[in-house]
Order: structure tokens, then sequence, then C-alpha cells
């Protein structure tokens, strides 16, 4: 956890658990849109009456909102046949990306100013 109180999801954990969690209701799935409506350069979902949250960097969003434009069902098939890999402690977005099939210029480049995930 960092001194803010936000533990950071970064590389494909990250994203795997935005895309978990928005596609699994249409509620949670208008929840994740309204709040990345509100953000920029990230995501930060806290913990209700805490001090603590999480916290999911640019790139991890956008790789989320890419599987999140697709088909459920494919994804889901695809995330499954991939899945030890993509939960890999060392796995990137961008390599992520590319076992998924996401186009590079989906993701944004990094810049250093990625908040918690570097």
């Amino acid at each position: 956890m960092g001194a803010n109180g936000l533990t950071a999801s970064c590389g494909a954990r990250g994203a795997l658990t935005l895309w978990l969690a928005a596609q699994s209701t249409a509620g949670t799935r208008g929840a994740y849109d309204s709040v990345a409506g509100h953000s920029s350069g990230g995501i930060i979902l806290p913990v209700l009456n805490s001090a603590s949250g999480l916290s999911f960097g640019p790139r991890e969003d956008a790789l989320a909102r890419a599987l999140l434009d697709r088909p459920d069902d494919a994804t889901g098939k695809r995330v499954r046949a991939l899945w030890d890999r993509l939960t890999a402690t060392d796995t990137t977005v961008a390599e992520a990306a590319r076992l998924l099939d996401v186009p590079a210029g989906a993701i944004p480049r990094v810049t250093g100013e990625e908040g918690l995930c570097r």
C-alpha cells in the first residue's frame, strides 16, 4: 500500500481485475463507465468508509476498456486459455495486449507519469 492509502494494481493483473469487475454485471459496467468518465490518468476505486482503495494506471485502464469493447464470450475464452500467463506477476500491459490481440495503438505509451504503476 502506498503512502496515500492506495494499493496499485498494475500490469496485466490490473487490467484483468478491471475487465473482470466491469463485465460481470450491467451495474458494474455502468459504475466503471461512470468512474472512467470522470477520471484522467488512471482509475482510483476507494473502499467505502475507508482511507484505502485500489489504483489502476492509464495503461491498465486502456487495456480493460479495449477488452470491454469486444464480445464477452470470445474475450473470456481467450483470457481463460491464457490465464496463467496473464496473471503472472511479470506480465506487462503491453505483453497482455499482444497476447489478446489488442492493437498497440489502443494502449498509451509509457510517459513516466503512470502514478503508482511504473
